[in-house]
């Protein structure tokens, strides 16, 4: 989808977008930390009124807490990079 800022006909709906984490290599479940990055950049672009992350769209149990907590900490760089 896209719309712009201030557009009146969008102003009441709000859209929130999972950032869903990237596998580098599954098979050493390991996290594509640069492709996470690329795709909160590419979601904010998409001016989405939110973007959450570790939710409920599976993975976020088999995180260790160091890795759930690099990726809430990239968000958070992202998001106050944007302002």
């Amino acid at each position: 989808f896209s719309r712009t800022k201030g557009d009146k006909d969008n102003e009441s709906e709000n859209f929130w977008e999972l950032s869903h984490t990237a596998a580098e290599d599954a098979e050493n479940d390991t996290i594509d930390y640069n492709n996470l990055r690329r795709q909160i950049r590419y979601l904010a672009q998409c001016e989405v009124n939110g973007i959450y992350c570790n939710g409920t769209a599976g993975e976020f149990y088999s995180q260790t807490i160091e890795e759930y907590q690099k990726i809430a900490s990239l968000l958070a760089e992202e998001a106050s990079a944007l302002g």
